[in-house]
């Protein structure tokens, strides 16, 4: 059955109960699902931290990060690498890529110019399909 036209509440679990009755008129007893959570809510903006302001290697990046979704957990992580100290619409230097549930990455081989500022971009899913905004580092990565 689906129900429409009901007023739910986020973070709040919903249960179905059913019951059966025979021809004879009989009812069952009440079976109950396990159990329906609603999350509205996407997880939070992921916190980025990068290696560093400057580093020595020109092909490679890492970075890790944190985000929380008190309903229905992280899903999955995508992480993008860009020359922007915002999240731009194209142009990334490494596309957005999954991480899984993995809250940390090392792309390489990537080829990165000694002095250009780099950024990491991450943005997060939780288990209902809400994604987060996407976070990225206060500071740049530069290759030296």
């Amino acid at each position: 059955v689906t129900r429409t036209g009901l007023s739910l509440t986020s973070g709040q679990t919903y249960y179905f109960y059913v019951k059966a009755q025979n021809g004879a008129g009989m009812w069952s007893a009440a079976g109950t699902s396990d159990g329906i959570t609603v999350d509205a809510s996407p997880p939070t903006t992921p916190a980025v931290a990068d290696d560093g302001l400057f580093q020595t290697s020109l092909t490679s990046l890492h970075a890790s990060w944190t985000s929380t979704d008190p309903q229905s957990g992280i899903a999955e992580y995508q992480y993008a690498i860009g020359t922007s100290p915002t999240v731009p619409a194209s142009g990334f230097l490494v596309p957005w890529t999954s991480t899984g549930t993995t809250p940390s990455v090392t792309a390489s081989p990537v080829t990165l110019a000694p002095g250009q500022a780099y950024y990491f971009y991450v943005k997060a899913r939780n288990g209902a399909g809400c994604r987060s905004g996407g976070g990225s580092p206060s500071t740049p990565n530069k290759p030296s």
